[in-house]
């Protein structure tokens, strides 16, 4: 998102990682997510979770039960912009597709790195489903309880 910088490590990799990733969430969806977090799984794989990124509108579609089509957007925008997050980790990290001066994977292409992409595509979405949902659920025994949260 800036200059090119010098290639990052360890915690100081994790920190930019997370902060570029809600940098561009906050750009595309006008909204920072309440909490986020990098972890490396592995010496190859990095994730990023958001929790709470759902916007007004889209909340509001969920309660309609329109859930599907929100994650049909949300998958949608994804894959259009998903090489604008592939590069800025690869500035980040100083690494192409997770090993330095390697050219990276296409996406669309049928392999083990593209099935372990769209596996961990459907981890993410599933693990942000349940941040939403154990936030819901604390919210709601808020307003039920005598104001103040219960496990």
């Amino acid at each position: 998102m800036s200059a090119p910088t010098p290639p990052l490590r360890g915690d100081e990799l994790l920190a930019a990682v997370t902060d570029s990733m809600v940098a561009l969430h906050e750009r595309y969806h006008h909204r920072a997510p309440v909490s986020a977090k990098t972890q490396m799984l592995g010496e190859d794989l990095l994730a990023c979770v958001m929790g709470g990124v759902y916007t007004e509108v889209e909340k509001t579609m969920i309660e309609l039960q329109r859930r599907t089509l929100v994650q049909e957007t949300r998958s949608a925008f994804q894959q259009a912009m998903q090489q604008k997050f592939i590069d800025e980790v690869e500035r980040l990290s100083g690494r192409l597709d997770g090993l330095s001066r390697r050219p990276p994977v296409q996406l669309t292409q049928r392999g083990a790195a593209a099935e372990q992409r769209a596996r961990l595509n459907e981890l993410l979405v599933i693990a942000l489903d349940v941040l939403r949902e154990r936030a819901e659920g604390r919210a709601q025994r808020l307003e039920r309880g005598s104001g103040r949260l219960l496990p």
